[in-house]
């Protein structure tokens, strides 16, 4: 829905205004309808707007009364009950965005903590001297920061970082292997040399262009099932990932451009447990089971010469955290796909995709609220009859049941192989 970028100097040094520019060009097709930018000595931000929520006077940055400033790529689900929690602040906007500021000088660093919604926010305190960036719990919206010797920088698509001459789009070796295998790049680490992801939930604290302290915020809850009764790409792609379903994405999404904002369905299979791969996990070898995530692309066709290294470390790393005590199987690779292969796929295709059209795709179910109750069904609820979503299924068959929701599921297919 809106594209921000900003730079903060090591020693002090006022960003200049090429560089806002650079950044202000690489990312206009994020924002179509106005930019605007914030300085404080050695640091400076920007955002590009696609204006949805209060059009009259909500264009960013956002300031606050103790001074602090704010750029955001972000939906506030809550805005208006947050709004009337904050008793006795005088709102100088009818924006969803004002409120983060507000909520920071209430809670600090912690502002992020009850927003419901998607967002990528740069918030800048001059008294201070402290930048900070949040992003969703989900990874929804996108957010990546560069180190160099000269200071810090973030943007809300990687070439903006390449635009502005910070950096060369060099590829990272190990990040490479694992995306030949796994079609997307797991973890922090992006397929290019020192450009890394905010991580989902994340907030990091960036002071004199250095990262001082980073705090997180899970997106699903703690404990196992609870009991209950039954019941044409223009490699727009910049964090590259190998899912065809990103040209039919892309396609629909030039077909829906005369729209602002759309609804889509990601995340149902992750917290409902759609995918085949679940319940082939599940099985034992005999039955056909296979271990999640345990072949790359490479591997099932054969043809490299040389085993790659490492290309299995970031989901590794993800199952040794999400297997905690309490969880069933089920839950585990729900939690990793939760980690890795949503944000770091299916919701990079979903923002570039749309927003190469300047489209917003807003994504309802991805929601700690509804992760909250999602999350924690018994498995028998998700997955039943070699079947999966099998609630969500039972809901919409009384609801609307001219979707045919007991069908076979379907994927966004791309007749790749015959190509």
């Amino acid at each position: 829905m809106c594209g921000i970028a900003g730079y903060m100097s090591t020693d002090g040094a006022a960003p200049g205004d090429a560089l806002l520019d650079a950044f202000d060009a690489a990312l206009a097709h994020r924002g179509p309808d106005g930019s605007g930018r914030f300085k404080a000595g050695g640091f400076a931000m920007i955002q590009r707007r696609l204006a949805i929520i209060d059009l009259e006077t909500g264009d960013q940055p956002l300031r606050e009364p103790g001074g602090a400033a704010l750029v955001a790529n972000a939906e506030i689900y809550d805005y208006i009950e947050q709004r009337e929690a904050l008793a006795g602040v005088d709102f100088a906007t009818k924006s969803d965005c004002e409120v983060p500021l507000h909520l920071y000088r209430r809670d600090g660093a912690g502002f992020a903590e009850g927003l419901r919604g998607m967002y990528a926010i740069a918030l800048y305190d001059p008294a201070s001297e402290r930048l900070l960036l949040a992003r969703d719990p989900f990874g929804i919206k996108p957010l990546y920061y560069l180190e160099t010797a000269g200071g810090f920088a973030f943007a809300s698509e990687p070439q903006a970082l390449f635009a502005a001459g910070l950096a060369e789009p060099r590829i990272a070796p190990r990040a490479r292997d694992a995306f030949l295998q796994l079609q997307f790049t797991p973890g922090r680490e992006t397929i290019f040399e020192g450009v890394k992801r905010v991580l989902p939930g994340e907030t990091l604290i960036v002071a004199k262009g250095r990262i001082v302290e980073r705090l997180r915020r899970a997106a699903l809850p703690e404990g196992g099932p609870e009991a209950c009764g039954e019941a044409e790409a223009e490699r727009r792609l910049d964090d590259p990932v190998a899912d065809y379903a990103a040209l039919p994405t892309y396609k629909l999404a030039a077909a829906a451009s005369d729209l602002k904002v759309v609804l889509t369905g990601e995340g149902g299979d992750e917290l409902f447990a759609g995918y085949g791969r679940y319940r082939r996990a599940l099985k034992p070898w005999w039955r056909g089971g296979k271990a999640f995530r345990g072949r790359g692309v490479f591997d099932r066709l054969g043809v490299l010469r040389d085993e790659p290294v490492g290309w299995r470390d970031g989901i590794a790393a993800a199952e040794a955290t999400e297997d905690r005590d309490g969880r069933s199987p089920l839950q585990v690779v729900q939690a990793v796909d939760c980690a890795d292969w949503l944000p770091h796929d299916i919701l990079i295709k979903i923002d570039r995709c749309l927003m190469a059209h300047g489209v917003e795709g807003r994504t309802p179910l991805l929601d700690p609220a509804v992760a909250a109750v999602a999350f924690r069904l018994p498995d028998g609820l998700k997955l039943r009859d070699g079947m999966g979503k099998w609630l969500l299924r039972h809901w919409l068959a009384e609801r609307q049941p001219g979707a045919m929701p007991f069908s076979r599921k379907r994927g966004f297919t791309v007749p790749v192989a015959d190509w």
